[in-house]
């Protein structure tokens, strides 16, 4: 834990409030784990949702702009500081916490509407914070969660290229985590994201010539989607063609994402 928190403040250190882009990773064609994950949740105006490893507020702010009431945790207090200020920037208020995502001591039980994860479950102790999912969650309350797939061979080879701008300990999903995960509810959707589209990796670094021990790739592809969209948009549409015709495909897309919805009693 400590070594997260240290590398997310210092992360959040060099980050200025103005920079965070709120709502370009909601966009289908840069975002589409989220995208879909926002379908799914539907209208969640004055629903109680509580965001762990918030990160730099962009999914807790933009969930508070469409109605939310967010409760925004984090191991890292520099991260929840430029959160709270990129929610004062969008005219949104959050609540925040330092917690970490395995011990939520401080939500009290069968209180929140929906949990939100992104990126966020490669980090931890699944089985610790799945037992904390289902502690603070209301009966019918939703998970929803998005992280990476240990299968790709490129996206492999940019982890150990970018080795310096992550932590140790990550541990991408695989099928048995994801079946961990989906064991601890009623009712489950599953969607995988990023197959040929992880093409704009290639470009980045032969193209654009970004070093990726310098640069993070997966914040190029929200902060350059409008000159990569045309790429994106294409490579979306083949890889939701060749989901379809070939399911087992699937492993190899860099992203999961996941909804699943609590027993109602």
């Amino acid at each position: 834990m400590t070594n997260e928190a240290e590398f997310h403040d210092q992360w959040a250190l060099e980050t200025a409030p103005g920079d965070v882009d709120v709502t370009g990773s909601w966009q289908e064609f840069a975002g589409p784990e989220c995208h879909w994950i926002s379908s799914q949740l539907g209208v969640i105006e004055g629903k109680r949702i509580l965001e762990i490893g918030t990160g730099l507020g962009e999914g807790a702010v933009y969930l508070s702009m469409k109605g939310a009431e967010v409760i925004a945790t984090d191991v890292s207090e520099q991260m929840l500081d430029i959160a709270k200020r990129v929610a004062e920037l969008h005219h949104v208020k959050l609540e925040t916490r330092i917690q970490s995502s395995e011990r939520l001591s401080e939500i009290n039980d069968l209180s929140i509407d929906v949990v939100y994860a992104a990126n966020v479950l490669h980090h931890s102790e699944i089985n610790r914070v799945m037992e904390e999912v289902n502690r603070v969650l209301k009966p019918g309350g939703i998970f929803a969660s998005w992280d990476p797939l240990s299968y790709n061979p490129l996206i492999n080879a940019y982890r150990i290229m970018a080795r310096s701008l992550h932590t140790d300990g990550e541990k991408p999903l695989n099928r048995k985590t994801v079946r961990q995960i989906s064991s601890n509810f009623e009712s489950v959707e599953i969607r995988h994201f990023w197959l040929t589209a992880n093409v704009l990796f290639l470009k980045f670094f032969f193209v654009d010539r970004l070093s990726p021990a310098k640069h993070r790739y997966w914040k190029l592809v929200v902060e350059r989607r409008e000159s990569n969209r045309t790429l994106l948009q294409v490579a979306h549409r083949l890889d939701r063609r060749l989901l379809s015709l070939f399911p087992p495909l699937k492993w190899l897309c860099w992203n999961v994402a996941i909804v699943a919805r609590k027993k109602s009693q």
